[in-house]
């Protein structure tokens, strides 16, 4: 059985982070890290890969029950699910959701020049450069799955590794990771295993949580076979190389594309 559907719908993403402009404004919709857009202009990013089943992800995260998305402008989303761009917690708050704040890093430094979108009026286009070091904004208060977000971060490691982006992949591994879980949330057997036969490597020590193990929560190898099998072929990990970003060219010269509130 895969996710429940339902958890994963744009309008209950939407409606969870109150990403929808209200009333009078219903046509607009709330990027995490760029602000009110034209809803047509925004889409929900995934985190953890809709081929997962609910066994999967049981069996690495134990009774997990939470969105599994961000809000986001469009191009900024097939970004982010194609491993160019990452978030990453800021230092002592990543363990829980009601504690959790994030910044934006570019994984792929081809695309930090690359136009995404333009702003209306001006004819000025928007790169992934300005996207560095933001932090995402959260409306009410709600946020991600902390162990949803930390599988996303560790599948664009894989990807950067596998494509050889030694930039990031260092910056990775140079970084103290304080993950900061208050209690068990992942299950370190079964990703380990998962990882080597993704990517054929070992993941570093500094990737894994090490307050946060469900010893007693683990996949069987013949279902981490199949989900390798999954993964190896999802996104971002079967890209070999970076796209350009597409600019709406028929949106340019509207003046209601984007909302500054």
């Amino acid at each position: 059985m895969a996710i429940d559907q339902s958890v994963l719908s744009d309008a209950n993403i939407e409606e969870h982070y109150d990403a929808k402009g209200g009333d009078h404004c219903s046509e607009w919709t709330w990027c995490h890290l760029s602000g009110w857009w034209r809803s047509d202009m925004v889409g929900i990013a995934e985190l953890v890969p809709k081929c997962l089943t609910q066994r999967e992800l049981t069996g690495l995260f134990g009774n997990v029950h939470h969105v599994n998305g961000l809000t986001m402008h469009r191009n900024i989303k097939r970004a982010f699910e194609a491993g160019q761009i990452a978030l990453i917690p800021l230092p002592g708050h990543w363990g829980s959701s009601d504690n959790l704040r994030l910044k934006c890093i570019i994984v792929d430094q081809c695309i930090r020049e690359q136009p995404f979108h333009t702003y209306p009026g001006t004819g000025l286009r928007g790169v992934p450069r300005e996207l560095e070091n933001c932090e995402l904004v959260f409306l009410n208060g709600q946020s991600p799955c902390p162990q949803f977000l930390y599988f996303r971060l560790i599948l664009t490691y894989i990807h950067a590794k596998r494509t050889s982006n030694i930039v990031f992949t260092s910056s990775i591994e140079r970084k103290a990771w304080a993950w900061d879980y208050r209690e068990p949330q992942v299950s370190i057997k079964t990703l380990g295993s998962l990882v080597r036969k993704v990517a054929d490597f070992e993941l570093p020590p500094c990737l894994y949580p090490s307050n946060a193990d469900l010893p007693n929560i683990f996949l069987f190898e013949h279902e981490i076979l199949k989900l390798a099998k999954k993964l190896r072929y999802s996104l971002p990990l079967n890209q070999p190389a970076a796209e350009p970003l597409e600019v709406d060219q028929s949106n340019e010269d509207q003046e209601d594309d984007y909302c500054c509130l």
